[in-house]
């Protein structure tokens, strides 16, 4: 049996479910119960959520081979695959999956796995991924040792080390919504750029059964200003930014006019490998979008970019 997120076996004509707006990539998940524990997680040993969920999306489990059928006849309806590893103990052989998933699609594909070793990466890429995925999730060493397992310290290492390896196959996830600072945030984004790291941002999504389940998402100014500075950074405008004692954003060292001719609309779409667009991960439909799936309207644009650099020093929002 293999999961399947339930928007990518919609497209892969196993879900009738109604959407509006269809993921590009098709997310898989191995199975079983993960024996880590990250504290946000609905896979994690320590949940109480429902099994199927991973976030909010729900991922019903199907056969293998009906699974890698409809994703051979039906590749040319996604831009990647993502396999998302369960570290279970009933089941760890996931270089199994990502073998067979190459031998049905030329799709990309990537991986996102909890490495203890730069060999699991190489194992990763050899058995035919594209990417892979080695989530650091919080922002500095205090919040990580709170929510997962392992150190801060020894994931970069990994993180930089991999990618020193394998230039431009590793990527992260960044969590936003945690009690970081936002100096924290954008010191790391920074950190990983250097190193050429795919980033996506996440906004915290609270799940009924976890153990962070009572904290609240992040507000959308504090998130819309990380999706901008994530931008700038990405694409080499490293402007100096001016923070209060709490390492709180109060300004940047760049002109007003210079920032609206250089933000583009994809500041604030979903961030990560190319050709994820991973709707509704952390919103329902109808919701204010963190991430916008799909390249947003010049209005969505203009308020996403407003909320971002409201009560910023000499800036209109």
């Amino acid at each position: 049996m293999i999961r399947v997120a339930v928007g990518s076996a919609k497209v892969l004509g196993l879900s009738r479910i109604k959407m509006d707006i269809l993921p590009t990539t098709a997310h898989l998940m191995t199975p079983g119960r993960c024996v880590h524990d990250c504290k946000f997680c609905t896979q994690a040993k320590s949940s109480h959520a429902d099994q199927k969920l991973l976030s909010r999306i729900s991922w019903p489990e199907y056969e293998e081979e009906v699974v890698f059928s409809a994703l051979r006849d039906k590749q040319d309806r996604f831009q990647r695959v993502c396999l998302q590893v369960v570290h279970s103990d009933v089941h760890d052989d996931f270089l199994e999956y990502v073998r067979k998933i190459r031998t049905v699609c030329d799709l990309p594909i990537s991986v996102d796995i909890k490495a203890d070793d730069i060999k699991i990466v190489r194992n990763t890429i050899e058995a035919g991924a594209d990417v892979v995925g080695l989530p650091i999730d919080a922002a500095n060493s205090q919040i990580f040792k709170r929510i997962k397992e392992g150190s801060f310290s020894s994931q970069m290492e990994l993180i930089k080390q991999a990618a020193d390896e394998f230039d431009g196959k590793i990527s992260t996830h960044l969590i936003i919504g945690l009690g970081e600072s936002e100096k924290d945030t954008v010191d790391l984004i920074s950190e990983l750029h250097r190193y050429d790291v795919t980033l996506g941002l996440f906004a915290f999504t609270p799940i009924k059964g976890t153990l962070l389940e009572d904290m609240n998402p992040p507000r959308l100014k504090q998130y819309r200003r990380i999706q901008l500075l994530r931008f700038l950074i990405y694409h080499n405008f490293d402007p100096d930014i001016i923070y209060d004692d709490h390492g709180n954003i109060t300004g940047l060292d760049m002109d007003y006019k210079e920032l609206m001719n250089v933000v583009e609309p994809s500041a604030f779409q979903t961030t990560g490998c190319p050709g994820c667009n991973r709707p509704f991960y952390n919103e329902r439909p109808g919701e204010t979008l963190y991430n916008y799936p799909y390249g947003p309207s010049k209005d969505e644009f203009q308020r996403a970019l407003q909320k971002a650099i409201s009560g910023l020093e000499g800036y209109i929002g």
